[in-house]
């Protein structure tokens, strides 16, 4: 297993820090798996960034993100995300309004968004996107990590609704139940309630729409 670390990433108005893992390969209950590189990290106001300096030394190979370390940059205390690494495939931290006028996008100032794969959900050997990436949120220091998606899905897109503090995720579902995210797998719009950090209820499925839809 090769590991390297990336730069920290500073979560501004907070004292803390994001320091990604890279590993070439995952380890998941003496199982070694492989699995795509990281899409990035992103905040409110910039756009995503790739894990400058994250590879082997400078090789500029991109690895996957087994786990992020939350560093306290006043006492220099570092706890990783995860109690075992896993494919942190995506996350989105909050900063501060470029203008005073500007209004805190998604996530809000307390919040840090992610999404994870947590195991090899298809057994084809690779941690990717086929496989089962919930969306989570945690505190700004990522304790309270807690899942807003169902089982066996992954998210597609999403917006924001800062005033009813209400996040809207496009997911994809395994509606087919062979445990492979895929073309033959239907979407759905879900509705989260990001204070109490749960989901409200599903707003229209895409294959119920279409079965309705014949008439």
């Amino acid at each position: 297993l090769r590991v390297d670390i990336c730069p920290p990433i500073p979560v501004d108005g907070t004292p803390y820090q994001l320091i990604g893992v890279a590993v070439d390969r995952i380890v998941i209950k003496n199982r070694v798996l492989l699995a795509k590189k990281a899409k990035g990290f992103a905040s409110s106001y910039r756009d995503e960034v790739s894990l400058g300096g994250c590879g082997y030394h400078g090789e500029g190979s991109m690895a996957a993100t087994g786990n992020v370390l939350i560093r306290d940059t006043r006492t220099g205390a570092m706890r990783p995300l995860l109690a075992q690494n896993a494919l942190v495939q995506h996350m989105e931290y909050p900063v501060r309004p470029v203008k005073p006028a500007e209004h805190h996008a998604f996530p809000p100032p307390e919040v840090l968004y992610w999404e994870i794969g947590l195991g090899d959900t298809n057994g084809d050997g690779v941690l990717d996107e086929r496989d089962d990436i919930g969306a989570y949120l945690s505190d700004i220091d990522g304790t309270k990590l807690a899942r807003i998606t169902p089982p066996g899905s992954r998210v597609l897109g999403k917006t924001y609704d800062e005033t009813r503090r209400r996040l809207y995720l496009k997911i994809v579902q395994d509606t087919d139940g062979n445990k492979t995210l895929d073309d033959n797998d239907s979407s759905a719009l879900i509705e989260v309630d990001v204070t109490h950090r749960r989901i409200v209820g599903t707003i229209l499925d895409a294959r119920r729409w279409q079965e309705q839809s014949r008439g």
